[in-house]
């Protein structure tokens, strides 16, 4: 069946690590296997306990009037952007004619039960709200058309778990630890650079956006003002920062089947100027 695959071995072949950095790499390689299962097996019981004694019930009506919405449009489009058809689906600065069908269907059903859980019942709108907050992953990448309301259901669960472990992330104050607030601020830091950028270029209403003249004849004399501004009060970890080593190779890294794949928000492009010529260097730096 779809759960298990049996499978006999015939042969196998064993590469001997010979060196002492090979024999070390392989150390590391199973150990960091172990810690991951053993870490996966914590979060899994962890989560069971959170989510011990809930249940979702769906309105059956509701659910597939969504799914037969949701269908045909979620197969016609490329397989990579399935994940966050939804989402586009819903952005309604997306002026696209593919999407306008999807819309009035789920205005027309937006205050139907769609379902209930912990005593609480969810209409398609409440829904739609989480939705603009966690977009769905589906578990499965490539199903037949069949198997999409069950996948679509599979999708809604993770989405409503991983809402009642943020709340009891909340709880715990996990928000106030140092490494989440440092990569809240580096999100936030990313987003109000290129809406800045973005609206201090409405005011040329520029055809092009983008691009290397651009820069160079609009953002440069505008980031060259800004440093000036707040040159006092820029403080630079000179030692660090020299112990940066750039590439011309741009990395772009991302987790997979997670709501929110992209690790590391891309480094906004607002100047040319590579000078460090502003701000003052930070002193009594504590290791």
């Amino acid at each position: 069946n779809d759960l298990y695959i049996v499978m006999k071995v015939k042969s196998w072949t064993d590469r001997v690590a010979l060196s002492e950095e090979d024999i070390q790499q392989r150390w590391n390689n199973v150990r960091e296997r172990l810690t991951d299962s053993k870490a996966l097996r914590i979060y899994e019981n962890f989560v069971a306990k959170i989510m011990k004694g809930k249940k979702i019930e769906f309105v059956p009506s509701t659910f597939r009037k969504l799914v037969n919405l949701v269908g045909p449009l979620y197969f016609e489009l490329e397989e990579k952007r399935r994940e966050i058809f939804l989402n586009m689906a819903l952005d309604k600065k997306l002026d696209n004619p593919k999407f306008l069908d999807l819309r009035k269907g789920l205005e027309d059903i937006r205050n139907e039960p769609f379902f209930r859980i912990d005593g609480e019942v969810w209409t398609v709108g409440d829904f739609e709200i989480e939705l603009e907050k966690h977009p769905l992953v589906f578990r499965k990448k490539k199903m037949a058309k069949k198997e999409l309301g069950e996948q679509f259901k599979f999708a809604i669960a993770d989405m409503i778990r991983d809402k009642y472990l943020t709340q009891e992330a909340y709880k715990r104050g996990y928000d106030k630890v140092n490494v989440v607030k440092r990569n809240v601020e580096m999100w936030k830091d990313a987003y109000l650079a290129n809406y800045q950028k973005k609206k201090y270029l409405e005011r040329f209403k520029l055809e092009q956006k983008e691009g290397p003249q651009i820069i160079i004849k609009y953002l440069n004399p505008y980031i060259d003002q800004l440093q000036a501004k707040y040159n006092d009060v820029i403080k630079i970890n000179v030692e660090e920062f020299e112990k940066i080593k750039l590439t011309r190779i741009d990395m772009f890294v991302t987790q997979y089947n997670v709501p929110f794949p992209v690790v590391v928000p891309a480094f906004p492009q607002v100047t040319t100027d590579h000078k460090l010529d502003y701000g003052r260097r930070m002193e009594n730096v504590i290791p």
